[in-house]
């Protein structure tokens, strides 16, 4: 069990030796896209691997338990070694594949469809100014959009097969995992809407608004069986409930053992100092969250 972490974390030192990359351990909070970006930028990366990043991060793995008459397998809650590998693939840009050190062996690859869609434009030389992950001017919007419906049709299964075959040795060919078959899911999808100005002093105009709500309000819902008291009380964005100060909404039918079932929902909380002005809209409930 304790021979194919090794192999994966000596696979990552041989890739970066091999090709003169950097392999480092964070043992403290970064920005690892950012630091991946810079190492790019310095080493002046146009293609291939950039570096390899090794941290401890929770994951969902197996352990053997004893139930009293044999043992068993169960799933369980650990903190292993995680490698990411970061790339810059000639399609999509800086991309990075997540490993877990342990059993499964689950690999997550994350890619970004607005650097997709700029390298597009620049083989097809529409000009456009870009900065981070944000499209200032475009010159040609219908095309962009164009080309964007077409980030869904890419080849996805063929070009994830190929970096999980890079990262995890134990794929290759006579390896123990050779035989099996592999499938992917989306564990996350974000979808934006680009809004672009014409004119500078209308956004000037409307910033401040956006501003304030972004920083000032938020909005939840919570479906779950609640306790009386605790539906009372706000919840945070995990679940838990703490004093935040704002306003609930509760809508409640008392249940067995005094506790109440129903919905108990957020409408807005202001930040503790903060207050919240504005004319029509500022008091509306409900938002737009994302991940």
């Amino acid at each position: 069990m304790l021979e194919q972490p090794a192999r994966l974390k000596t696979h990552a030192l041989d890739c970066c030796t091999r090709t003169g990359r950097p392999y480092e351990y964070l043992a403290n909070v970064v920005r690892k896209e950012e630091m991946a970006r810079k190492i790019a930028e310095r080493d002046e990366i146009k293609q291939g691997l950039v570096c390899v990043l090794s941290v401890v991060e929770p994951c969902r793995t197996f352990s053997l338990a004893w139930n009293g008459r044999s043992p068993r397998i169960r799933d369980a809650k650990r903190k292993c070694l995680h490698l990411y590998y970061y790339f810059i693939d000639p399609e999509l840009g800086l991309i990075h594949a997540k490993v877990q050190t342990w059993f499964p062996f689950r690999i997550q690859v994350y890619v970004n469809g607005h650097e997709w869609l700029a390298r597009r434009m620049d083989r097809q030389q529409r000009p456009y100014l870009k900065l981070d992950n944000a499209f200032l001017r475009v010159s040609d919007l219908e095309q962009a959009q164009r080309l964007a419906n077409g980030f869904e049709r890419v080849d996805w299964v063929h070009v994830l097969d190929g970096y999980a075959i890079q990262v995890n040795p134990l794929l290759g060919r006579g390896e123990i995992l050779a035989a099996m078959r592999r499938y992917w899911v989306t564990d996350q999808a974000e979808y934006s809407t680009d809004v672009l100005f014409r004119r500078r002093a209308d956004l000037e105009a409307l910033m401040p608004r956006l501003c304030q709500y972004a920083t000032l309000y938020f909005a939840c819902q919570r479906r779950d069986d609640v306790s009386r008291a605790q539906a009372d009380r706000p919840f945070s964005r995990r679940g838990r409930d703490r004093p935040v100060p704002g306003r609930a909404s509760r809508q409640a039918d008392t249940g067995p053992a005094g506790k109440a079932s129903g919905e108990v929902q957020l409408d807005q909380a202001v930040r503790p100092g903060a207050r919240a002005t504005g004319g029509d809209g500022d008091q509306q409930s409900g938002g737009v969250s994302d991940s």
